[in-house]
């Protein structure tokens, strides 16, 4: 037991035990969530793979080229290419990596069975889960005094319901929600070996957090950077906690290059280019409209539609709508400023197709992380005027690196997605873990230094609690009340 200990970083005692059966059951609850939009059948968890119903676009399908020794589906004329596959050299490839696909490949030889995708959904949620309560629970055990225990579960409670459950839900589309889901578990898997290995130093699980970021970026290549920005924090943590960092430092950074090597050669194998996944050579609207491809001019517009997009509200469940912004203004032929500047720029570069809300609408338990662009922006402006800039880059502890890493990631993350003109509402995984930790890792903050707060001052603590619960019961009141049988592509009924 007290090797369990030292591997998550937790402290010893009864409340430890309680800790781990809350984040079992509400991995679990959020779990159950999941499934009752999913739902199994028995070719849901374990596939023949003779089996005639097995879906078009179903994730498992993948994995049938390596079965025959091959990486493309077939040789076929373009306009024979089926939608959104990739189209170069006379063959049809799937652009999705096939990395979460290839867990089905000792029991295809054994036992000709596919796992199927429904299940391995449910799976890699599950696993997501625990790991985003565990960096939850060591950064309140380990970073912070005086937490409370009910704070802590809060937020766990947050980070797992949170209001793209229905629309990762769906097995229709998880050819492409299996790589996020992928990518959401090794993100996490590789943020808990850094925090918790900066204090053990051991080699073996530095080489996994490399591994582990690097799988990151087969799945999801938009998380390129913040995959990187990870790992160059890890010497950081390491020299805070004393651990020898440069060896542990440069294993990580390996596992890491070992994974981008055979990533840049499985591309240039098949699409000639390292850097080119398929996506440029799609059968798809969107690619073939240029929505695909990279306008910097585009960044302002997409933070808009991501972050700020306010809703439409109404009296009856569901009470949020989202707005399409751009026909709205163009029916009502409105003159105003707002609707002047979003014509002339969002709708020439933006082109959606689904109506949106913003992300602080969605979730206003995330509102710490809107503030800190405020909060960095003053913080560096009174340390240029002292003259201790470089003082406060030093004398970083683990909160606030920890708090840093995951708010940068989330922005550097924001500006990938931002640089295209389609949006949707699955793309949202890609920041949400980020933004869960750093408000978390922000309220923690607060609570730890409102603890020493006593008399007339103990009233900035007792307002401070209402706020945090108001944020976070309404958070989970407009997850709940969202309409999820109302399902397309765009998300919950809330969302289309």
């Amino acid at each position: 037991m007290d090797s369990i200990y030292a591997i998550f970083g937790m402290r010893k005692g009864r409340t430890d035990l309680m800790g781990i059966s809350f984040i079992v059951l509400i991995s679990l609850v959020g779990t159950l969530y999941m499934y009752q939009f999913i739902g199994l059948d028995p070719y849901d968890v374990l596939i023949p793979r003779d089996f005639s119903d097995i879906s078009k676009d179903s994730y498992i399908r993948v994995v049938e080229p390596f079965l025959e020794g091959r990486l493309h589906m077939w040789y076929s004329p373009p306009k024979r290419c089926p939608f959104d596959f990739s189209f170069y050299d006379g063959r049809c490839y799937m652009y999705w990596n096939p990395l979460m696909a290839f867990l089905s490949l000792p029991l295809i030889v054994l036992f000709d069975l596919y796992i199927g995708a429904a299940f391995l959904m449910l799976l890699l949620f599950f696993l997501s889960s625990l790991i985003g309560c565990l960096i939850i629970y060591h950064i309140s055990m380990d970073y912070f005094e005086n937490v409370p225990r009910w704070a802590v579960y809060v937020c766990m409670s947050v980070f797992n319901l949170n209001f793209l459950l229905p629309h990762m839900s769906m097995k229709r589309f998880s050819i492409f929600l299996i790589p996020q889901l992928g990518a959401g578990f090794f993100l996490l898997l590789g943020i808990f070996i850094v925090l918790v290995n900066s204090k053990r130093g051991n080699t073996l699980l530095s080489l996994l957090a490399g591994l582990s970021l690097g799988f990151v970026v087969c799945n999801r290549p938009t998380l390129s950077i913040a995959s990187m920005l990870i790992i160059c924090s890890y010497p950081f943590y390491l020299r805070i906690c004393r651990t020898p960092f440069l060896r542990n430092f440069l294993v990580c950074a390996f596992g890491f290059f070992i994974i981008m090597s055979s990533l840049m050669l499985y591309n240039i194998v098949r699409f000639d280019d390292p850097f080119e996944f398929g996506v440029n050579y799609q059968n798809n609207a969107m690619v073939t409209g240029g929505f695909m491809k990279p306008h910097y001019d585009n960044i302002l517009t997409g933070f808009w539609h991501y972050l700020f997009q306010y809703p439409a509200l109404s009296g009856e469940k569901p009470y949020l709508h989202g707005r399409f912004i751009q026909q709205e203004c163009k029916r009502s032929r409105d003159d105003g400023l707002f609707c002047s500047l979003l014509l002339e720029h969002a709708a020439k570069y933006m082109h959606t197709g689904k109506r949106q809300i913003g992300f602080i609408y969605l979730m206003p338990f995330m509102l710490p992380v809107y503030l800190a662009p405020l909060y960095i922006v003053f913080s560096l402006f009174f340390a240029l005027i002292r003259g201790d800039i470089l003082n406060r880059f030093y004398a970083l502890d683990k909160m606030a690196l920890f708090f840093y890493t995951m708010f940068f990631s989330a922005f550097f993350s924001l500006i990938v997605l931002s640089l295209f003109r389609g949006y949707l509402t699955r793309y949202f995984y890609d920041i949400i873990h980020f933004c869960s930790l750093a408000s978390s890792a922000a309220y923690f903050h607060l609570f730890s230094s409102f603890s020493g707060l006593t008399g007339k001052k103990r009233v900035f603590r007792i307002i401070f609690d209402l706020v945090f619960l108001s944020l976070s019961v309404l958070t989970l009141i407009l997850i709940i009340t969202g309409d999820p049988n109302a399902l397309s592509f765009g998300g919950p009924h809330w969302l289309s």
